[in-house]
């Protein structure tokens, strides 16, 4: 079940939602391109090693992450992803 968009980071025009347990969608607006970047992060789609990788410009590991936001560790994990393979970052 698809939820509505909650603002992710007002300064940036970052918006995401969570479609399942595993599955986020994100839509930042980028000024420089004039256009919105969309993704949809299915977070089984990526082995522990790739998202310990993509996620370390922000956290030291997915157990911190999860340390940190509990229940909400895979909406962060999902959010790291999309920042980061979206090339806007």
């Amino acid at each position: 079940m698809e939820k509505d968009w909650i603002i992710t980071d007002a300064d940036r025009q970052q918006y995401g939602r969570k479609i399942s347990e595993n599955v986020y969608e994100f839509k930042e607006y980028n000024q420089l391109e004039n256009e919105w970047n969309q993704m949809k992060v299915n977070l089984t789609e990526y082995t522990l090693e790739e998202i310990e990788s993509i996620i370390s410009p922000y956290y030291k590991s997915i157990q911190q992450v999860k340390e940190l936001y509990d229940n909400n560790s895979n909406w962060i994990l999902a959010e790291c992803i999309f920042e980061q393979e979206t090339g806007i970052y």
